[in-house]
């Protein structure tokens, strides 16, 4: 303090050394602070990059999947706005340009988009929001196919060339061919699918053939077929097209059959072609139906007709080989596709040839429009649809005066086969109007074989009264009965050769536990590669179906029917399927009318029934056919032994394996036309004006 106080030198020396201590310790701590903040920063640094793995590790195994389902929803979701616009822009487009471009032109639809080429348009409803789950489920609903991914197709989607190369080589010479009216019925269609359904006639039809398009609503209740529908056809119309485009309008609901026959009414073409509404005719389609009807009037001629499936709308093309001609359940009296017959195959020279069919599916067809008139038209007391198709086709063969009906494969038409029927069948509904349709085609054409008809389904004669307005123009018909090239009225009894004598349940003579036992199958239709179902043997159920089978004597004869005194028959089913044995096991195999000998499948189907022991015996094995059972195998099943001496009075074998070797045929068959057709139906009398009557 003292040397503070005496010496100012003192002072300002230890001033200096403190400040000069001040600083260096503020550097220190300085220097201290930033080591501090850059550990801070780094463990920041380390903090966040270990949450952003974990964050990325919790995507990737918890987050991960949903978030991809909602980038793929967002994705499709883009994909159909570009394809509305698409769409939007093609309809546009559509209008304002010429429709009727030669058919060698492509369509204008945008190649790759959904359903180009026929490809298959994929909805998976799991991937849909409400909304769209809601338009979905109401498109099958309404349409009976999948109507949302229908309306994701443009209205000119491009289809592959399926015709052979012998179709795709011929010039067809357009010239020389008759034009046409094609006739259209709808109601409450599809928008999208009735598009494409005009189009397609349109875009693929030479304009010289195509002389009108007519659409013939049926009191439609969609409100897009209302005005939209008039003015989206008045904008068609104003394109350019020089076919004729017209639309009649039913006050009421008249149903197919006369929908068509308005339609028909109407035309003006040389030719009728009858289209469904949800069609896609292929390209060429035209030329080869005109060039059949050009070569003789009197035939039918129907396309090549492939499926446009209800699921996914794809474009499914039916191989050649797989190919099925038009024929009918019976006694069930259904349209059914069936092989085409051997003989029918051994006299086509290829692909390209006309095959002949004894029924068409209806749906789709060209014929003369003066034949048609000659013809009478369709039914007019048909309801809605059903049986209109075998109707026309047995007036086609009886009385057209050498009329035929033909599959032409070089005219390709996809149609759509929906899942189930949508629409309304009036109070009575759909059972009752195909029966109803069914009794007055049978009273009409088929003389004593409808009495089979009404035996396996309980109809009630008087349903058929109708016709009797009908009824006395039939003896004035030039016409015949159904040749074996057509099918004939025994299509499905054993072929062109056999006569129906029974038809019925076959049932076991004798009992186990009580219950009687009958041959009974699976109900099912044989396809294109006949596959053989199985019989078997079940518990009479009194019902019809799998257990009625009709009984008709064979052409194939045999030592073995000879020497037991009975005729050679055939156990026949309503699918066209006979009883077969190969001396190994029996199935249900298509019948067969041909006898070319010893091991022929005529004779494997040939059977000899015996009246005294009541056996059925293979004519070709000469074995029985039997039901056996066993305490060890309690259900009874069938099968087919050697016949033996020891059997009984019943045909029962003094055996526990087996227990039954006599059967009861059915009821024999009264054919005779005698009985009295009903009065005082309620049902309308069919109308026929007089130019149809003179033309009958």
């Amino acid at each position: 303090w003292l040397f503070w106080r005496r010496y100012p030198l003192f002072r300002l020396l230890l001033l200096v050394t403190s400040l000069l201590w001040l600083t260096l310790v503020a550097a220190l701590l300085s220097i201290h602070a930033d080591h501090g903040l850059n550990d801070d920063t780094d463990s920041s640094d380390r903090v966040l990059a270990e949450k952003s793995r974990l964050s990325a590790e919790f995507r990737r195994s918890d987050r991960g999947k949903r978030l991809q389902r909602l980038r793929e929803r967002q994705d499709r979701l883009r994909s159909i706005l570009m394809m509305e616009e698409a769409t939007s822009s093609t309809a546009t487009s559509a209008m304002k340009t010429s429709l009727t471009a030669p058919s060698t032109g492509a369509p204008t639809s945008a190649a790759g988009g959904p359903g180009d080429l026929g490809a298959p348009v994929w909805v998976d409803p799991s991937l849909l929001n409400a909304d769209e789950r809601d338009r979905f489920e109401a498109g099958w609903r309404d349409s009976g196919f999948n109507e949302f991914a229908s309306d994701r197709i443009g209205p000119r989607r491009r289809l592959q060339d399926f015709r052979p190369l012998a179709c795709r080589k011929n010039n067809w010479t357009a010239a020389g061919l008759p034009n046409t009216s094609v006739i259209v019925c709808a109601h409450n269609e599809a928008w999208s699918a009735l598009l494409r359904t005009l189009h397609s006639v349109l875009d693929r039809s030479p304009p010289n053939l195509l002389h009108e398009v007519i659409l013939v609503d049926d009191a439609s209740t969609r409100p897009q077929l209302g005005r939209p529908l008039e003015d989206y056809l008045a904008e068609l119309g104003r394109s350019g097209t020089s076919a004729r485009l017209r639309l009649i309008r039913n006050s009421r609901r008249e149903g197919l059959v006369r929908s068509r026959l308005v339609g028909a009414a109407a035309a003006t073409g040389q030719t009728l072609t009858f289209l469904d509404s949800h069609v896609e005719c292929a390209e060429g389609w035209l030329e080869p139906l005109l060039d059949r009807v050009a070569r003789s009037r009197r035939t039918v001629a129907v396309p090549y007709i492939d499926v446009v499936s209800s699921e996914s709308l794809a474009f499914l093309h039916v191989a050649p080989e797989r190919m099925t001609v038009g024929g009918f359940d019976w006694p069930g009296l259904a349209f059914a596709w069936r092989p085409v017959p051997d003989r029918v195959r051994r006299n086509l020279t290829g692909r390209a040839d006309p095959v002949p069919s004894a029924t068409m599916p209806g749906g789709l067809f060209t014929i003369d429009r003066a034949f048609f008139a000659e013809l009478g038209g369709y039914d007019p007391g048909m309801e809605i649809w059903g049986s209109e198709n075998l109707e026309l086709s047995f007036r086609v063969w009886m009385c057209g005066d050498q009329g035929r009906i033909e599959i032409v494969p070089c005219s390709i038409v996809g149609h759509l086969f929906r899942s189930v029927s949508p629409y309304t069948w009036g109070k009575s509904g759909a059972a009752e109007v195909l029966k109803r349709n069914a009794i007055r085609l049978a009273e009409v054409w088929l003389d004593g074989f409808k009495h089979i008809l009404y035996r396996q389904f309980n109809y009630r004669l008087e349903a058929a009264a109708p016709t009797k307005a009908w009824l006395p123009l039939v003896p004035l018909v030039p016409g015949h009965r159904l040749p074996g090239a057509a099918g004939g009225a025994v299509v499905a009894s054993g072929g062109d050769n056999a006569t129906a004598v029974r038809m019925g349940p076959l049932r076991v003579a004798t009992t186990l536990s009580g219950r009687i036992w009958c041959l009974d199958a699976v109900f099912s239709t044989l396809d294109a590669e006949e596959k053989a179902a199985t019989p078997m043997i079940r518990e009479c159920h009194g019902e019809g179906g799998g257990q009625t089978w009709v009984i008709a004597e064979a052409a194939a004869a045999s030592a073995t029917s000879a020497d037991r005194g009975g005729r050679p028959l055939v156990l026949a089913r309503s699918d066209g399927s006979c009883l077969h044995y190969n001396n190994q096991q029996l199935s249900l195999a298509p019948c067969q009318d041909t006898d070319n000998g010893e091991g022929s499948l005529a004779r494997l189907q040939s059977w000899c029934y015996e009246p005294l022991k009541r056996r059925l015996i293979h004519s070709a094995s000469g074995r029985c056919l039997a039901v056996l059972h066993s305490a060890a195998v309690p259900v009874p099943r069938l099968g087919v032994i050697a016949c033996r001496d020891g059997e009984g009075e019943q045909g029962q074998r003094k055996s526990d394996d087996d227990f039954g070797l006599a059967w009861e045929l059915p009821e024999p068959l009264d054919l005779s036309d005698d009985r009295p057709v009903a009065s005082g139906a309620s049902v309308p009398p069919l109308s026929i004006s007089g130019d149809k009557a003179a033309a009958h």
